[in-house]
Formats: C-alpha cells, sequence, structure tokens
C-alpha cells in the first residue's frame, strides 16, 4: 500500500510528494500560506508580496533539508500543482513541470502572482480563470503546489513493475551502476521527465484549447515527457476517442 501523509490543509499525500505552498481566495480576498499551513500573505495587509514569496522559500528550505535529511536540493525538481474546491478532500492535478534546480522557485512564484492578479498575458490569464473552475460544481477555493520527490517516486515497487516496455525500463532503472557524476545527472533529468509525462497523462493535464476545464500542461517538445505522456495515456484511459470529444471527465 502507498504510504501517506497528512499535512493540514493538504490533506493526505503520497509519500513522494511534499506541499510547497498554496493560494487561498475567498470572496475575493486571497492568503498565501507556507509548507506547514500557516498564513504567510494576505492581499489585505501591508506586507509586499515578493517579501512573503521568499520567506516561503526560506522556510521550505529549511523544513526540506530538516525532513529528508539533505544539505541541498537535487539538481532536477518537480513541482504540480492542484486545485480543491471548499470542503473537498481530493486534488485535481493541473499542471507539472520538471526542471532545474535554479528555476524551479522562480516558477512556482511566477505562478503564485498570476493565480493572484490577472496579468493579461495568455498564460497568466489561464492560470487566474483557475479560480473559475468547476470541481463537481464547485467554485475552487484553494489552490497549492507540491514538490515530487524523483527518488521516492521512482522508488516504489509499483513504478518499477509498471514500466512493462523493455526500452523504457532500461532508460529508467539502468542494470549497471553510474560511477560518473554526468551520466548520473543524465539520469535524474530522464527520469524527472519520465515522471512528468508519466503524471501528466494519469491526471489529464495536458492543455486543450477546445476542452471545459482544461489542464495547463504542455509537453516541452525537446524531452522525453511528451513520448511517455502519449504512452502512459493509452496505457491508462484506453480510449477510441479523444478525452476532449467527450463531455464528462
Amino acid at each position: 500500500m502507498e504510504e501517506q501523509k497528512n499535512v493540514e490543509p493538504y490533506g493526505a499525500l503520497p509519500d513522494y510528494q511534499r506541499p510547497i505552498c498554496a493560494v487561498l481566495s475567498e470572496n475575493n480576498a486571497y492568503k498565501l500560506i507556507d509548507d506547514t499551513g500557516k498564513v504567510i500573505w494576505t492581499n489585505t495587509d501591508n506586507t509586499e508580496l515578493t517579501s512573503a514569496l521568499s520567506k516561503k522559500s526560506k522556510r521550505y528550505y529549511q523544513n526540506y533539508k530538516k525532513e529528508y535529511q539533505v544539505e541541498d536540493f537535487p539538481s532536477q525538481r518537480i513541482w504540480i500543482m492542484g486545485i480543491m474546491s471548499a470542503n473537498e478532500t481530493d486534488w485535481l492535478y493541473k499542471n507539472i513541470a520538471s526542471c532545474c534546480n535554479s528555476s524551479f522557485n522562480r516558477e512556482i512564484n511566477m505562478h503564485i502572482r498570476q493565480l493572484i492578479k490577472n496579468d493579461n498575458t495568455k498564460k497568466g490569464h489561464h492560470y487566474f480563470k483557475l479560480w473559475d473552475y468547476s470541481v463537481d460544481k464547485k467554485k475552487v477555493g484553494k489552490i497549492a503546489f507540491f514538490e515530487i520527490s524523483v527518488d521516492k517516486y521512482i522508488e516504489q515497487p509499483k513504478i518499477g513493475d509498471g514500466v512493462q516496455d523493455g526500452y523504457l525500463s532500461s532508460v529508467i532503472y539502468p542494470s549497471i551502476k553510474l560511477q560518473n557524476p554526468n551520466m548520473t545527472n543524465m539520469l535524474l533529468k530522464t527520469r524527472a521527465a519520465f515522471i512528468e509525462g508519466k503524471l501528466a497523462a494519469e491526471n489529464d493535464m495536458r492543455w486543450v484549447e477546445e476542452k471545459e476545464n482544461s489542464g495547463l500542461w504542455f509537453p516541452s517538445g525537446i524531452g522525453i515527457d511528451g513520448d511517455v505522456y502519449n504512452y502512459y495515456y493509452n496505457i491508462t484511459k484506453k480510449m477510441k476517442v479523444k478525452p476532449w470529444e467527450t463531455k464528462s471527465r
């Protein structure tokens, strides 16, 4: 059974998934909470959002190091974003991205700003409109960002057993121990892109313009994430028609 952990107000999460922060919305008022659920900013106080985002990142770094007993973040990381309506307990995931450590906080902070204020860019507009999504006919009240641990996700026995394609398995689980640090870094990047594409497929996160309540994920175009998405989408959905051609999820 998949190990679960519970972090209020994020609810039960898989062991490989750690909360980063969340934006709460009620009556056009916004709150930013950190990874422990503590409110660190509201749009009604005088604190600058930039300062709050910096505080969020520093707190997360300290809590992450303490929890995982490490000195720094890995070079390749994954974030995933979920939405939830009031009084619900299940996250509906809308976007995911693998990126280098240096751009991780920058990407998330940009999207937090887009959730709080419509910046009139195409992508920013899509993020701001997430508040208008309907989850089981209830308005979205919470949007959160989580980190997916590459190592913890890959170590799950069911993940290894589920990679039935021989070539894909050899890419994700090489039969030899890697000695060269450059090869190790290549493996980490490949695994991160694999997880990104797999979770995007399993949670139906791909952006489709004509689909109501579409996800916001796009394949990178140069990595394996798009191919992994197609591979797992065909396995998990087993549909003869495209998902956006149906009225329900």
